[in-house]
């Protein structure tokens, strides 16, 4: 008879936590797996972990030293089911994580058009492209928390705002294209403060570019 020799798996357990399970939209949420080992002179796995939310992967990091891995994510508004998979090295097997539960709460959006002015420069064409830079100026006398978006209601087809951020939310007609503008300085745009933006426009028809033009401020679903 022949024998072939056999290894016995250590076993290990791994569990997922959350820096907070109820945050704010736009907070990062940083995930920790951590493991242990039934057997401390196992040593502790290596190799990568991948962070999932309902099953979609978020992304993935390697296990330290310490037997931890970690992951930051900036997740969507409402409710997030959260679980990490271990890969499996040479030693221990591959591992799923309990799941997290994570509820991400919406940030009030607030309309800031009537008290900043927003002037449109030039519009310069270059083949089917065109660049017009945008002036936002804060005239309202008090300072808005950011991001600030530049949405662009109207904007009439085949014309694109190729550098946007996303599409307003709403009914596919009703949605808008927007430009998140990132604030220096903590994130605030002061009384009398001005920022230069520039849209980059798809003109295949060379046509004349127009819209109605909101700014709005505030971290949430625009």
């Amino acid at each position: 008879m022949d024998w072939k020799p056999f290894m016995i798996t250590p076993s290990t357990t791994m569990t997922l936590t959350a820096s907070s399970n109820t945050a704010v939209f736009g907070q990062p949420v940083t995930l920790t797996v951590t493991f242990q080992t039934a057997n401390p002179s196992a040593g502790m796995p290596i190799g990568m972990v991948f962070f999932q939310d309902s099953g979609h992967v978020l992304g993935s990091a390697p296990v330290d030293g310490s037997g931890q891995a970690t992951y930051t994510a900036v997740l969507a508004p409402g409710g997030h089911v959260l679980s990490a998979v271990f890969s499996g090295d040479g030693t221990f097997a591959r591992a799923t994580s309990a799941t997290v539960n994570q509820f991400m709460a919406d940030q009030p959006v607030t309309e800031i058009t009537g008290q900043v002015t927003v002037n449109l420069g030039r519009l310069k064409r270059r083949g089917g492209r065109a660049l017009q830079m945008a002036t936002i100026t804060n005239v309202g006398g008090q300072p808005f928390e950011g991001p600030l978006s530049l949405v662009l209601d109207r904007l009439k087809r085949p014309v694109k705002l190729v550098n946007r951020t996303g599409f307003t939310s709403g009914s596919s007609r009703r949605r808008s294209p927007y430009l998140d503008v990132l604030l220096e300085g903590g994130g605030i745009l002061e009384p009398g403060q001005v920022i230069l933006v520039a849209l980059n426009f798809k003109n295949p028809n060379n046509g004349r570019i127009r819209f109605i033009v909101r700014v709005l401020a505030g971290v949430g679903v625009r």
